[in-house]
């Protein structure tokens, strides 16, 4: 499934693959299965255009020239342009004669959705097998065994704003690393019998959960995209384990 989305920049696909069935192994045995694939990509995720309209100071009149903005902003070295009187700059015969605080917002969204960029791909995987066996016509056994896997790969790139050899660095690049597992296990025992007009009912079983998660993020320190790349970076992890089990519920149930 290829989307378009409804944006000036980025691009969305998605593909998903699905697998189910059941098969009969023999007479009192039956196993069930499923398994599902997902693979997403995201490039360049729509910016949100809350500046536009969260306060007054971005307000502008229909008489703005968008399309001269959308060639001015950015100066012919690739920085944000400025203006006359205002931060410093390598090309002040583009800067603009006066300072258009009122289309704030508008910059802010086009530096963000042209100089912003992003690559995200994510794989799941969901899996489940399930063998019941029909011991007798009122007790049975059935075991599950289920897992669902999810991992993000992200790749994130900020352009430098403003010339490297006049301010700090001010480019970023990141890439972050993101993987969740769970698996999922249970076993019951079911009873259900009639008696002339009561039903009797009852489970017990075992039950258990595990869950891991991994979070890795490796950046540069300030890294600009215009100039030498500098090649100090830092990196953080995070793991994170869960589990338990429980024993199965009973229950008794006269009508």
């Amino acid at each position: 499934m290829d989307e378009i989305p409804n944006a000036l920049t980025g691009s969305f696909t998605k593909h998903n693959f699905k697998l189910t069935g059941s098969y009969q192994l023999a007479k009192p045995l039956k196993l069930e299965y499923s398994l599902n694939y997902i693979v997403q990509n995201v490039e360049d995720r729509p910016q949100t255009s809350l500046n536009l309209y969260s306060g007054f100071g971005n307000m502008f009149s229909t008489f703005l020239d968008i399309p001269y903005l959308k060639q001015s902003y950015v100066t012919s070295l690739g920085y944000r342009n400025t203006f006359v009187g205002g931060n410093a700059t390598l090309t002040p015969e583009e800067s603009w004669a006066y300072d258009p605080s009122y289309a704030t917002g508008v910059n802010n969204m086009l530096w963000n959705m042209y100089h912003h960029h992003s690559d995200e791909t994510e794989n799941r995987l969901i899996g489940m097998i399930r063998p019941t066996w029909q011991i007798t016509n009122w007790l049975s056994l059935r075991a599950q065994v289920s897992t669902d896997i999810t991992d993000v790969k992200q790749t994130l790139k900020y352009e430098s704003e403003q010339p490297n050899s006049l301010y700090d660095p001010n480019g970023s690049f990141q890439s972050i690393n993101r993987r969740y597992d769970i698996v999922y296990g249970d076993v019951m025992l079911n009873f259900n019998y009639n008696i002339n007009r009561f039903d009797i009912a009852a489970t017990v079983g075992w039950t258990g959960r595990y869950e891991n998660m991994n979070n890795m993020r490796v950046s540069t320190n300030g890294q600009p995209l215009h100039a030498k790349q500098y090649p100090a970076t830092y990196g953080t992890t995070e793991n994170r384990l869960y589990g338990y089990t429980e024993p199965g519920m009973g229950q008794l149930s006269i009508p």
